[in-house]
């Protein structure tokens, strides 16, 4: 899972873990949408993988596109 921060950064759940602690921030045992609202972060869902094409093609994320408020 990914996390955007209200700094808009985008890291990975133990990568924001990591982060939170080292700034003197709270810990947690379960990451959850009322943890991560409390701390002022949000998920980062994942967007459309690539089908078909050939045996080469592949996702990459390339950015952070805001739809539908999410």
């Amino acid at each position: 899972m990914q996390i955007r921060t209200q700094t808009g950064a985008v890291m990975y759940e133990a990568e924001f873990r990591a982060y939170t602690k080292a700034n003197g921030g709270p810990s947690w045992d379960i990451t959850t949408t009322e943890v991560l609202e409390a701390l002022g972060a949000e998920v980062v869902f994942e967007g459309a993988q690539a089908t078909g094409g050939t045996v080469y093609q592949y996702s990459q994320a390339s950015g952070v596109e805001q739809i539908d408020g999410k």
